[in-house]
């Protein structure tokens, strides 16, 4: 795979996750580093049919965890967009990859649903990133900042993030398990009921990633 990171950023919706890949890329790009920023979903074929779906008043599980894992592996394997066409591709070349969204979404969002064990299983050929970091944000938090948006999809639901919140938090406990060559960074928003900011959390993202950055290539 060569000398290439793959980081992926996760979390329920309004926690950052563009925000704070973006910001992570940009930062890791000024220290020197090949870095790259992508997303899932992705802005392929699949990518596009996901959107239209989740824009649905009741998108069928079932069919937006197969699409998911069909652009996934479009991400890792075909994607044009990306050096080397795919994550795997810019992987080899070198870059650190940042995903903003992977497959821990998909365990959350669409596991609550139809199960963990079935989206791990037609997630099997997708990349094991080497971390996940996941930004924990609570789920009144996250419905005050859903009100500065205009478009909405169904998981933005007060109901919804609830449980797709203690989905994330059953992956975390389960994490060694679904995945054990991959590390994980938690990054909690809210401490002692206060809000962090955004430069606050971009310092702690950076602080808890440290350790990885003598393993990279520049």
């Amino acid at each position: 795979m060569g000398n290439g990171l793959f980081i992926v950023v996760e979390g329920i919706d309004t926690s950052g996750i563009t925000t704070h890949s973006k910001f992570l890329v940009s930062r890791l790009k000024e220290m020197g580093f090949k870095a790259l920023y992508t997303k899932e979903p992705t802005e392929g074929p699949i990518g596009k049919i996901i959107r239209e779906f989740l824009r649905s008043k009741h998108p069928d599980p079932r069919l937006l965890a197969l699409l998911f894992a069909a652009d996934r592996i479009w991400h890792c394997f075909k994607d044009p967009t990306l050096p080397g066409g795919g994550i795997l591709g810019a992987l080899r070349k070198n870059y650190i990859v940042v995903s903003d969204r992977y497959l821990y979404s998909s365990l959350a969002y669409q596991g609550k649903d139809v199960g963990m064990d079935w989206v791990m299983n037609i997630n099997k050929w997708a990349l094991v990133p080497d971390v996940v970091i996941y930004l924990k944000i609570d789920v009144k938090t996250a419905l005050r900042r859903l009100k500065e948006r205009e478009i909405k999809d169904f998981y933005e639901a007060k109901s919804e993030l609830e449980k797709i919140l203690e989905m994330f938090d059953k992956i975390i406990d389960r994490f060694m398990q679904l995945n054990v060559s991959t590390n994980l960074i938690v990054v909690n928003e809210i401490e002692d009921s206060k809000e962090l900011g955004i430069e606050e959390t971009n310092r702690e993202i950076i602080k808890k990633l440290s350790k990885f950055f003598g393993e990279l290539a520049y």
